[in-house]
This record gives structure tokens, C-alpha cells and sequence, in this order.
């Protein structure tokens, strides 16, 4: 990364004729730290992906910069393995904009970064823990197996420290038996909202008197945290720990992570909360 890239920045340095400028957004010199990161393009790639990153949150004057900064933040292997991912998916679409004339949303480069980093961990991880197990990467809604539900969660967070659920449970059928949706107070951060979005779906769940049923959330870390069993001593850890315990008086439960295709309906209820005042249960 240290100049080594065929950035038109380092080529104009070392003597060839070409126009510094990014012609993918045109807004700043093609260096390394602006196609990856600065540019508008990657910029919204990064914040709408599950590591919800703002760009300019540390950034220093380098790539490496910008990465020892989030080193000190972040030590989860499944961050950084999303991480490195998203950076790939970037660059690929960068040079698919270049050489193919070829530009895919946002979203659409976060989808496949998921899936090829869960392809990578499916080759190198199998985990079961009890009647805990993890699936990954789904892009649409998908049923169930027969005699299970299907239970998507999803979280808003308001300017105006109010934070947005919608829950979503549905049949072996694909059809939807309760969609809800609750406006709380508290200022928390997005992974604590998406984690208590997921133990009131839970929850309310059970008091539905379902004992096997998939547990969808498009958050990735939320995910990995269940699936390890991993119990810290945070806001964000407390929670997870509840929905663990919660979970123990079910016969079988699958934690699922979606992508956000996948989890439309739960997503739409999230945001639609703004407009109630308490729980509100659509027919």
C-alpha cells in the first residue's frame, strides 16, 4: 500500500502524463486513501455496511492511518475479516467501474463482501453450540423448515435519542402471524439498538409459546457475539448475555445473519416506529 498501487496520483509522481483527478467521482486526486475510503462512493459503502464506519471518524493522512486507528477500537477477528472484505469489494468495483464501465450500488458491494467472507468461514469453521447454531449471508427471506418460525429483528437509531423496533415473525409458509413495532427513549449505539431489537423479537417469541424458531438480524457483530457465546461486561455484552439466557428455556434456536435484503420487512417497521408512541401491532 505504500505507493506501490498504479494510483493515478503515483503515476503523474513518477512521470507519465495522465489526470490526477478520480474519475470515478471527480471530486479529489486518485490516491489510495481517496478510492477506498474518501471518495462519496466508498464512503457510502462503509457507513451502510454492519460496521456502520464514518470515514472521517480518526482518519489521518494514510491509509495506515486510518487503520491503526480502528486497530485500537476494534479486535474482533470477524470485524476485521468484514473489514478487509469491504476494502476488496471496493477496489473491485472500482476497477469495474474503470474497465467495464460498470458501477454497483452500494449495498450490492456490502452483499458480496458478506457472502465471500461467509463462504471463507464456512471452509474454515463449522461451530454448534447446543441448540445454538449459526447461519449466514442470506440475501432474500428464506422459510423455514417445517414445524419451525421465523423471527426478524431489526433497529432504528432517531437524532433525537429515540431508537426504533420492528419485529417480524412468520410460519414454515412464509406467512406472517405477527408484525410489531415499538418507539423507545435511550441514546444507545447501533449495535446495543440492533441487540435489543433481536431480545424483544426473542422474547416475544417465546410468550408466543415458540420453542423452535430462526432468530434473523442483519448485524453482523450482534451475530457472531451469540454465536460465541460471548458474554463482555458492556452495555452491548449485557444484552447479549440476556438474549442467551433467554433463549435457554427453547428446545432449538438458529441465530441467522441476513443481509438487508433479506430483512426489509423488520427494517421498514424499525423506521416506522417514529410515528407511534408505544408498541404497535400491524393486522
Amino acid at each position: 500500500m505504500h505507493q506501490g498501487l498504479p494510483m493515478r496520483d503515483n503515476l503523474s509522481r513518477r512521470g507519465c502524463d495522465v489526470d490526477r483527478i478520480f474519475p470515478m467521482c471527480g471530486n479529489g486526486v486518485e490516491t489510495i486513501l481517496h478510492a477506498l475510503f474518501l471518495c462519496p462512493i466508498a464512503q457510502l459503502v462503509w457507513k451502510v455496511s454492519p460496521l456502520r464506519l464514518e470515514v472521517f471518524v480518526g482518519l489521518g493522512e494514510s491509509f495506515m492511518d486510518w487503520v491503526k486507528f480502528f486497530a485500537l477500537k476494534f479486535t474482533d477477528d470477524l470485524w476485521w475479516a468484514l473489514f478487509w472484505s469491504l476494502l476488496w469489494g471496493i477496489w473491485l468495483n472500482k476497477n469495474a467501474w474503470v474497465f467495464e464501465n460498470r458501477n454497483l450500488e452500494a449495498v450490492n458491494v456490502v452483499e458480496r463482501a458478506i457472502s465471500k467472507m461467509g463462504e471463507f468461514n464456512a471452509a474454515n469453521e463449522n461451530v454448534k453450540l447446543d441448540t445454538l447454531v449459526i447461519r449466514g449471508g442470506e440475501k432474500r427471506w428464506q422459510a423455514p423448515r417445517d414445524g419451525w418460525f421465523q423471527v426478524n429483528s431489526d433497529a432504528a437509531v432517531f437524532e433525537e435519542g429515540k431508537i426504533g423496533c420492528g419485529w417480524v415473525m412468520r410460519d414454515s409458509v412464509g406467512d406472517v402471524m405477527v408484525a410489531t413495532m415499538c418507539l423507545m427513549d435511550g441514546g444507545m449505539a447501533v449495535d446495543e439498538a440492533e441487540a435489543v431489537a433481536l431480545r424483544h423479537a426473542v422474547k416475544i417469541a417465546i410468550e408466543a409459546g415458540l420453542l423452535d424458531f430462526v432468530a434473523g438480524s442483519d448485524n453482523l457483530k450482534l451475530i457472531d457475539h451469540l454465536k460465541k457465546g460471548l458474554k463482555e461486561n458492556t452495555s452491548f455484552g449485557n444484552i447479549v448475555a440476556d438474549i442467551l439466557d433467554v433463549v435457554y428455556v427453547c428446545r432449538r434456536v438458529v441465530f441467522n445473519h441476513v443481509c438487508m435484503d433479506g430483512n426489509r420487512v423488520a427494517h421498514k417497521l424499525a423506521h416506522l416506529s417514529r410515528e407511534y408512541n408505544d408498541i404497535k401491532s400491524l393486522d
